[in-house]
């Protein structure tokens, strides 16, 4: 009897930990930025490290992620590529990174550009899968963090490139496109010259908020889901 109840004890609390836990693989190893009242990790997510200068380099730039998608290996500088197909926003297929290739001279496949998700069908509200409170379905902060918002960006006061990297260590760790028109192998573009950043921050039309920043500017865009972006995590 006594080994029975150890037995209903150690399940019970084995249920309670996995119900705790989010739809994240990362391993989180940072330290950390306070800035402006508001307490931030140091590194990009994926990040070996803090980046020492705005170009930074690969041990620093991190992984480029697709809003609203957990940590299953898409975000992966090296991750393989597949064409978008029937999937859940909450069921995953495979560790590829998404991308849709279409003819833009069609005006139906350029509607579909403004609308392009990582995924063809999601029974929850987009708003669910990263929240401002990092209670989202897919978060890929740890607990108790959550993906930075335009709020957090935007009270940062951030000025330009220089001023990113000086006060968050913001970098360039390059995009990565989602949505293409040619022949895409799947490469990262443009680090060390450019980096864009995802908000857990929706705009109207359904895109989301981002930041792109290069070697002078630092400036507010919209993008769709598909598209691959680094993150910053902010502690709730």
């Amino acid at each position: 009897m006594r080994e029975a109840k150890k037995i209903i004890f150690i399940v019970l609390v084995t249920v309670l930990l996995l119900g705790c836990s989010k739809k994240s693989s990362e391993k989180f190893n940072y330290g950390t930025i306070e800035y402006n009242g508001k307490i931030w990790m140091d590194r990009n997510l994926g990040a070996k490290e803090a980046c020492k200068s705005l170009e930074g380099n690969n041990a620093c730039w991190g992984n480029i992620y697709q809003w609203g998608r957990p940590s299953d290996g898409h975000e992966q500088r090296r991750s393989k590529i597949t064409e978008l197909r029937d999937r859940s926003c909450n069921t995953y297929l495979d560790s590829s990174f998404v991308i849709m290739v279409m003819n833009i001279n069609s005006d139906k496949n350029l509607k579909e550009i403004y609308q392009a998700n990582w995924y063809s069908k999601c029974d929850e509200p987009q708003s669910s899968l990263w929240s401002s409170q990092g209670d989202g379905i897919n978060e890929v902060c740890p607990i108790r963090w959550h993906v930075a918002t335009k709020d957090d960006f935007e009270s940062a006061k951030i000025k330009d490139a220089k001023d990113a990297f000086k006060k968050l260590k913001l970098t360039l760790g390059g995009i990565r496109q989602g949505i293409e028109v040619k022949h895409y192998t799947g490469e990262i573009l443009a680090a060390g010259l450019m980096g864009r950043y995802w908000t857990a921050t929706i705009a109207q039309n359904g895109s989301i908020v981002s930041y792109d920043i290069d070697q002078v500017s630092f400036v507010e865009n919209k993008m769709r889901s598909i598209n691959g972006a680094s993150v910053r995590c902010v502690k709730n």
